[in-house]
């Protein structure tokens, strides 16, 4: 009986001792996490450039998150170069890239769900890491240090000089992961040519079925396979660098399927009357087609195409 009341006066011991002494790991710890450039109070500003762009999709593991606006990161790029298995496809990231930037959505967090945005990212299993930045506000130009998540895997090649074609499947986000960017770009407000050019990214065509139905992305329109490929072929023929072809010509080809995404446009905003849609469309086609034609023969000497 007395060895059963001396472990129980231990044990009683030992919790008043760890209710009173102070733990100084966990001291330090909040010590750093407070003295990080991107707190304010016991709040953080937080910067996504990829799904978390999305208000529906930061709020899945981050609920306190209060969207401050659209930002943009100066001297770095975006690009992909991880596969998620719950995405079906290549992640983000962001790189470090002289007078190149990035658009996303600036967020401020409370200070408790840190933790949890660094383990959405990874950071315990040393995939993503974690940076303080300086972040100009689309809406007023002025700059916010904010917290971003890079991939400790960088990429080692700029996935924009790469040909559409020779582009790793290692390197493609799934078409559920691009339309997420998309539809969060949109809802921050980023600017219209980034979101264009977000929606050519190539990517794998694959489908997250729960996180599309879950975000709402099925309507998310993306880039046409057939129009990418058609601005890829008219790439490589530019790079040939051949006398023979009139490069500006290939230029108006590009701005004619812009056009063909233009007129799709206004048929939905003013309605147009049905006819007169289908005679412009024809017409554009048409002379697409056509000049698609005359450089036919040439891409087949070449070897390129077809």
């Amino acid at each position: 009986m007395n060895i059963v009341i001396f472990i129980c006066l231990v044990q009683i011991l030992n919790l008043v001792q760890s209710s009173v002494i102070p733990d100084n790991n966990n001291n330090n710890n909040k010590n750093e996490i407070e003295n990080l450039p991107e707190v304010n109070g016991d709040k953080f500003y937080y910067f996504g450039y990829g799904s978390n762009m999305l208000t529906k999709r930061i709020h899945i593991q981050n609920p306190t998150a209060v969207k401050i606006g659209a930002g943009v990161l100066n001297n770095y790029r975006l690009d992909f170069n991880f596969v998620s298995n719950r995405w079906q496809g290549s992640a983000a990231t962001v790189v470090e890239h002289l007078n190149r930037t990035v658009q996303g959505t600036l967020w401020e967090i409370d200070l408790t769900n840190m933790d949890d945005i660094d383990n959405q990212e990874g950071v315990h299993l040393n995939i993503y890491k974690p940076l303080s930045v300086p972040v100009r506000q689309l809406s007023n130009n002025k700059t916010l240090t904010a917290r971003v998540y890079l991939l400790v895997k960088q990429p080692v090649t700029d996935l924009e000089e790469l040909e559409r074609d020779s582009i790793p499947l290692e390197r493609q986000p799934s078409k559920t992961y691009l339309q997420c960017l998309v539809k969060g770009a949109i809802e921050s407000g980023i600017e219209g040519p980034y979101i264009k050019w977000l929606k050519s990214i190539k990517h794998n065509g694959k489908v997250a079925e729960q996180l599309e139905n879950d975000l709402e992305l099925k309507d998310v329109e993306l880039d046409s396979v057939k129009e990418n490929l058609i601005i890829a072929s008219l790439e490589k023929f530019q790079r040939m660098k051949d006398d023979t072809i009139d490069l500006p010509k290939f230029e108006l080809v590009k701005q004619m399927l812009i056009v063909c995404n233009f007129l799709k446009d206004l048929s939905i905003f003013f309605k147009f009357n049905k006819n007169l849609r289908t005679i412009l469309q024809f017409y554009i086609k048409f002379l697409l087609l056509k000049f698609i034609k005359q450089i036919g023969s040439i891409l087949k000497r070449k070897y390129l195409l077809f």
